[in-house]
């Protein structure tokens, strides 16, 4: 006789059946629901439509984090340049001075110096001897002589701005020279120096002007013999070519046997009205 299988055994080959059951009942069901592959024939162009959804989302997506790295550059280059604040207009500005230096300069430069404190600065700060390049140059006596009074009226006027300029880097030459004795601050010290360049060359360019104003009243040869003296005490310089100077000195010889003779005329014309009367 075959031994009788157990309970458990007989429980067990149940659920296995029941599983095998289930199983093939799921894949029926799936098999219904699946269509049959068929192929499609699509032009480029219909590709592309299909397609450009995700192309456009990757591309999309790339562009925004190159700008966004491209953006943190920039900011990480920004973060190590010179800060510079704006105003209200947009224009750049620096640092700020204390209120009060600011308050003073700014009802200066609405108002002016009064005529008196003028004075007294031109008074306090001489020009330095070891220097005297700093001051306002003069007009060379050779050209003063022939030139008119509306061509030297304006040149004093130019000479006059000059020399405010020179009591200026007169100022600030003194500082200098004390800090420097005195071992100061060195930012200190840069910042007066720029202060000294900006003062010499606008100073420079001021005698560039007024060399200018005058040398149209020469022909082109007086003119260029003229403008290649440089600058120093005087306005063309004091160490002119003797061709140039031989020119200048036989001028100003004729001006002024003209003008003797001028008045030799005025004097006999004179005492002929004397004698009729």
């Amino acid at each position: 006789m075959s031994k009788r299988p157990s309970d458990d055994e007989i429980l067990a080959k149940y659920l296995i059946e029941k599983i095998k059951s289930d199983m093939q009942a799921d894949m029926a069901r799936r098999n219904e629901n699946v269509q049959p592959l068929t192929v499609v024939e699509t032009s480029l162009e219909e590709r592309d439509e299909l397609l450009s959804p995700t192309l456009n989302t990757s591309r999309s997506r790339n562009d925004g984090e190159r700008s966004q790295k491209k953006g943190n550059l920039k900011k990480d280059i920004l973060n190590i340049l010179p800060r510079a604040h704006s105003d209200e207009n947009g224009c750049k500005t620096g640092e700020d001075i204390t209120e009060e230096l600011a308050e003073s300069w700014n009802y200066l430069l609405a108002n002016g110096l009064d005529m008196s404190d003028k004075k007294g600065l031109e008074a306090k700060h001489l020009i330095p001897k070891n220097c005297p390049m700093i001051n306002a140059p003069e007009i060379n006596p050779l050209l003063k002589n022939e030139l008119v009074e509306s061509v030297l009226k304006k040149d004093v006027e130019m000479q006059n701005k000059q020399k405010q300029i020179a009591l200026s880097l007169t100022c600030v030459s003194k500082a200098l020279s004390k800090l420097i004795e005195r071992d100061g601050d060195q930012d200190i010290i840069e910042d007066l120096v720029d202060a000294g360049k900006l003062l010499c060359d606008f100073q420079y360019y001021e005698s560039v002007a007024r060399r200018n104003a005058i040398v149209v009243k020469f022909n082109k040869d007086l003119r260029g013999q003229l403008l290649e003296n440089k600058v120093d005490t005087l306005l063309f310089g004091d160490k002119w070519k003797k061709g140039l100077l031989k020119q200048f000195e036989d001028a100003a010889m004729k001006k002024q046997m003209d003008l003797q003779m001028q008045s030799i005329l005025l004097n006999q014309s004179s005492c002929s009205n004397v004698d009729l009367d």
